[in-house]
């Protein structure tokens, strides 16, 4: 996904400034927010908090924004698809889904869509499903071996693979109660990340939780 940069911040901006000559409002909407970065997130702030009149802005985004940009929004919250939803979805665009297919969508038909158009992506999300497991079987000396391999990764890269995995813990969660730890585990970690703390540090942390 691409990063949200300042400049396209910036003509956002400029284009909401200008009255709408037809229509009574102007909508602007931002898909994928959280790829918003510190420095475009914070130049919208302005707008968010007095937009004009005739001006809605509305940001859609499945992870954790920025802090500032939160308090100056209100929050609509959607419910995951159930396993009948995302059946019911995948028939209507003729999609063939199984189990573990749902389970990996985590409840999200968008991510479903994906994996039925790219196939590539599809394995990804399956070899860091498989890369998890293989974590929570080792023992603490290989985990800690772990750290080196993922701490050469970049940030965005971790985000990722922390993202994937807290979403299959949570969807799991009913048949592995004890998966809590891990998912506040992987929940700070991705503060962190945002914060672009030490990663052998985070890594280290999470480790010793999953």
């Amino acid at each position: 996904e691409e990063e949200i940069v300042m400049q396209k911040a910036r003509d956002l901006i400029a284009s909401l400034s200008l009255k709408p000559f037809i229509a009574k409002r102007k909508v602007a909407i931002i898909g994928n927010a959280e790829n918003l970065n510190t420095q475009s997130g914070n130049s919208l702030l302005k707008t968010l908090e007095e937009p004009s009149s005739s001006t809605v802005i509305i940001l859609v985004s499945s992870k954790q924004l920025l802090p500032t940009i939160v308090s100056r929004c209100q929050v609509f919250a959607f419910d995951l698809f159930s396993q009948k939803q995302l059946e019911a979805f995948a028939k209507s665009q003729k999609i063939l889904i199984d189990e573990k297919l749902a389970n990996l969508s985590f409840g999200l038909p968008s991510r479903l869509l994906k994996f039925s158009q790219d196939p590539q992506f599809l394995e990804k999300e399956k070899e860091l499903v498989k890369s998890l497991a293989d974590l929570e079987e080792m023992g603490l000396g290989d985990k800690l071996l772990q750290v080196t391999k993922y701490a050469a990764l970049e940030f965005w890269e971790l985000e990722k693979i922390f993202f994937t995995w807290l979403m299959w813990k949570v969807n799991n969660l009913n048949n592995d109660p004890i998966g809590f730890g891990a998912i506040r585990g992987l929940l700070d970690a991705l503060i962190k990340i945002k914060q672009n703390q030490n990663k052998k540090l985070i890594l280290q942390g999470l480790f010793l939780k999953i």
